[in-house]
């Protein structure tokens, strides 16, 4: 193996080595979309559940009343399972005043 082979390796090796530290620093994006008969009651995102390694979510959102759930594709059923809802408006009405 002469130098410049030698040389182009490392290279190579750097510039993969950057890439594998980039996309393990990078955070996962979540995209939302909004849907309903007045065209926005509900937005809908998709991302990770939190212990959940193998399922990402969807989390629907009512937006007039607050209120929300978490579900995922449970591939060997074959059916959609909720794992909560939560009435958001409540939680922030109860939710302490800092300042």
């Amino acid at each position: 193996m002469n130098r410049r082979s030698l040389a182009a390796l490392v290279v190579l090796n750097l510039v993969l080595v950057a890439a594998l530290v980039l996309s393990s620093f990078t955070t996962e994006q979540t995209f939302a979309q909004e849907f309903g008969a007045n065209g926005g009651n509900y937005t809908m995102l998709s991302g990770k559940i939190s212990g959940r390694s193998k399922n990402d979510g969807i989390y629907i959102i009512q937006l007039n009343t607050g209120k929300a759930i978490a579900a995922y594709y449970d591939g060997s059923s074959k059916k959609f399972k909720t794992i909560r809802g939560v009435d958001i408006a409540q939680k922030i009405s109860e939710a302490p005043v800092n300042r």
